[in-house]
């Protein structure tokens, strides 16, 4: 091709801009590259041969898929591709369940996989007998098709055998996931179903894929099921930690750790409930017990790894992250600390409760915001379906009369409410079981895809209550996050232990009192139910309905099915106007004001404490001869904890002047730096790590006081990063640590943010409480309520 006249005074070829040298990371699919030429190809293909579910008889509980012999494909055996997917789906009892004469009971494996992103756009071929009196006959049967997503077909391919039928239990083709009535039926007795199952095969996807082909590598997939059998055995694994040769198998192992498939939601349950499993990637089988026990001696062995990594690749200073935030690594843990089973894999006892369940599985997402509590419900301990024989066999209708046989609505499967009605349900639902107001402290909220909508279709959904804390508030964020190291400080409410021991005790051992008002403005379905809907949790912890005992299932039937929820992160606080035109549910709650925000720091970003901060705890560097930091510094800095949540050990304070001696040249304690310097003592790194977790993106504040009030008589301690100055020091009751809420005004109303929690120095263990001429009486007439939106 000819240059023009007006491209002689340009270069031949330009150069390239150096990139960065690390990507920022991802989830791995594991699943097969899709051609989207092809998908557009397949999807234009689907015509009236779709097969059509026919509902299950009153006998039969699920459907199982019956998997027809089939041929992977083999070049060397000259077949390019492999053999179609051709199968059944047959209504049958569970194994447990006596059923009735002519019904099938099949035994069956259950498969549990990531869905994958990409659209239905694979066939496979089912059978269909069309039901006559005659024998099935070439007459009477018809062959339909069914579009199921890549990663799925990839599984079923595997997964079948090359000389007899295989019984598989599959969620996206034995549940019609377009019926809502049917889905959260089955949904209701997912417990049953993966208990049942004689094995779960767990698909990871196709295998490796070599970077520069973008195929399947399935040597380097063979390989790394190799060295994984190496780790487990211990004496190997220490020359392992400290050999370079094996560098790249520990980095596909952690890209192993990081496959999508760790981070669904639906998993926990599937695994935990699983009498045996099989972990399955391209064509490398091994037992989940060991994976699992692999996952666990690498995160025991993290740091020398890491090094190691380091090493092998200096310009990458955090190779692996902080894996042990990954789904890989908690569901390794979970699975022995969920049950108490028997030699057989039976459960005999559920461990944690729903509270505990949701506020800790915070690597783990769904497709659908609402299964963040739907899907551990079979396996938490104070639910409905603790019950191995529970009566979850009887749902037909997400808001049937049936569902309340279940016990409390506001947890049974309902797919027609809100993600906003659902985590009001779910809070009041923790604050009645555990008496403590703590749940609105924790970062669990699922963050929805969004949607968009026009403005005037704007409802109670897009804007959520500020006391539903969204997951990207938590100490790694959303899953995704979390591949990239901590985003936020830890909880200082903390997790709620099985023995109910908490972390402080700033309210005393004061009951909450609360109410939470809905408003149900949508589709009018009866005078009564077009009121608020009001609910006050009693001194007893029960609940109780200031509308008639029916409000809340009518409630939940005049709603929107289209609506669509956004959750507040700590950035997206509403504004007056938005709350003002979003009817939403409003939470009433008893307590004190302490003070307000007078000063406040930056955030604590990486860690990095600011000479400010320093100054504003009193600390003084220009004196030469101070050995004592004073307390509540050192304390703050470590919320007054030290590991395990006890109490700071005493070394803390020394630990805390070593630091101080270190700072940088502009007086800042720079504590990434310091942990990452091979000379710092590892007590003091021991230190600085607890003091990381505690003020990573939080601000320090000081009280503004009373004008007699010296600098050390305000109160110091630490608040969200989304604090302000003006924002308001509380004790909620009921509530283990202070609060900051932000007081807002309209014309004709007066109500306020939950902004978080904080650590305010010496009022963490009830000390407010005892300012007072006696101490608060329930239901707290004398105190203010907090009208919190």
């Amino acid at each position: 091709m000819k240059r023009s006249p007006e491209d002689d005074d340009k270069p031949e070829s330009r150069a390239k801009h150096i990139r960065p040298l690390r990507k920022k990371r991802k989830f791995q699919d594991g699943t097969p590259v899709s051609n989207p030429k092809e998908a557009l190809r397949k999807m234009i293909k689907k015509v009236a041969v779709r097969y059509q579910f026919q509902p299950l008889g009153a006998d039969e509980d699920i459907r199982v898929l019956t998997l027809e012999p089939g041929l992977r494909a083999d070049v060397a055996q000259g077949r390019p591709k492999a053999d179609p997917v051709r199968c059944t789906l047959v209504p049958s009892a569970l194994p447990s369940t006596q059923a009735a004469p002519g019904t099938r009971t099949l035994r069956y494996e259950a498969l549990s996989y990531y869905w994958g992103q990409d659209d239905d756009n694979v066939p496979i071929t089912i059978t269909v007998y069309r039901p006559t009196s005659a024998q099935p006959s070439i007459l009477n049967i018809t062959q339909k098709t069914f579009w199921i997503r890549p990663n799925l077909h990839a599984a079923l391919v595997e997964l079948r055998s090359s000389k007899k039928p295989v019984n598989l239990w599959v969620d996206a083709l034995c549940i019609n996931q377009e019926d809502d009535v049917e889905k959260a039926a089955q949904v209701s007795r997912m417990n049953e179903i993966y208990s049942e199952a004689s094995n779960i095969c767990i698909w990871l996807g196709v295998g490796e894929m070599d970077p520069e082909t973008s195929e399947v590598n399935p040597d380097g997939t063979k390989q790394t099921f190799e060295f994984i059998g190496d780790m487990l055995s211990l004496k190997r694994l220490d020359t392992l930690i400290i050999d370079p040769s094996v560098a790249g198998r520990w980095l596909a192992f952690v890209e192993l750790m990081r496959n999508r498939w760790f981070s669904r939601r639906w998993v926990v349950q599937e695994l935990a409930l699983a009498k045996q499993a099989t972990v399955h990637y391209g064509q490398q089988v091994m037992q989940w017990s060991d994976f699992a026990d692999a996952v666990a001696l690498f995160v025991t062995k993290h740091d020398q790894i890491n090094r190691l990594l380091k090493n092998h690749n200096p310009t990458d200073p955090d190779p692996i992250g902080d894996m042990r935030a990954l789904g890989a690594n908690t569901l390794a843990e979970a699975t022995n600390n969920l049950f108490r089973k028997s030699k057989d894999g039976s459960i005999q006892e559920r461990l944690l409760s729903l509270e505990i369940l949701v506020s800790t599985l915070l690597a783990f997402e769904a497709t659908n915001p609402l299964d963040t509590v739907y899907a551990v419900l079979s396996i938490a301990n104070d639910t409905p379906y603790s019950n191995a024989t529970t009566a979850a066999r009887t749902v037909t209708s997400p808001t049937s009369g049936q569902v309340a046989q279940l016990g409390d609505s506001r947890i049974v499967p309902n797919y027609d409410k809100s993600l906003a009605e659902l985590c009001s349900d779910f809070i009041d639902y923790c604050v009645e079981k555990s008496e403590s107001l703590d749940i609105i402290c924790r970062h669990w909220a699922p963050v929805p895809k969004y949607q968009k909508q026009p403005l005037l279709t704007l409802n109670a959904d897009l804007v959520m209550p500020t006391w539903v804390s969204s997951i990207a508030g938590s100490a790694f964020g959303a899953p995704e996050a979390a591949l990239q190291g901590r985003s936020n400080g830890d909880s200082l409410v903390g997790i709620p232990s099985r023995q109910h021991r908490k972390n402080y005790n700033a309210s005393g051992n004061l009951k909450p009192y609360i109410k939470i008002e809905r408003q149900v403005n949508s589709t009018p379905v009866s005078p009564d139910t077009g009121k608020d809907e009001t609910f006050v949790l009693s001194s007893h912890g029960t609940r109780d309905a200031e509308t008639n005992s029916q409000g809340s299932a009518m409630a939940e039937e005049g709603k929107s099915e289209n609506s669509t929820a956004v959750v507040n992160t700590p950035d997206q606080i509403p504004s007056a106007l938005e709350i003002a035109k979003c009817p939403t549910a409003v939470l009433f709650a008893k307590g004190l004001r302490l003070d307000t925000i007078g000063k406040l720091s930056p955030r604590a970003a990486q860690g990095m404490i600011l000479q400010e901060v320093l100054e504003m705890g009193g600390w003084n560097d220009d004196d030469d001869d101070l050995k004592k930091v004073p307390d509540r510094l050192w304390r703050t800095l470590v919320a007054d904890r030290g590991p395990n949540d006890m109490n700071a050990p005493s070394w803390y304070h020394r630990a805390c002047l070593e630091c101080l001696a270190q700072v940088t040249q502009n007086g800042d304690l720079s504590t990434g730096a310091m942990i990452e310097n091979t000379s710092t003592a590892s007590t003091m790194v021991t230190f600085l790590k607890r003091v990381q977790q505690v003020v990573w993106n939080r601000k320090f504040l000081l009280s503004k006081g009373t004008e007699d009030d010296n600098e050390e008589e305000k109160l110091f301690g630490l608040a969200p990063t989304n604090a302000q100055e003006g924002d308001l020091i509380c004790i909620l009751f009921g509530c283990s640590v202070p609060v900051i809420l932000r007081e807002m005004r309209s014309e004709d109303d007066c109500y306020y943010y939950f902004i978080g929690e904080s650590y305010i120095h010496e009022m963490m263990d009830g000390e407010a409480l005892t300012l007072g001429e006696s101490p608060p009486e329930f239901p707290y007439h004398d105190y203010q309520e907090f009208k919190i939106r």
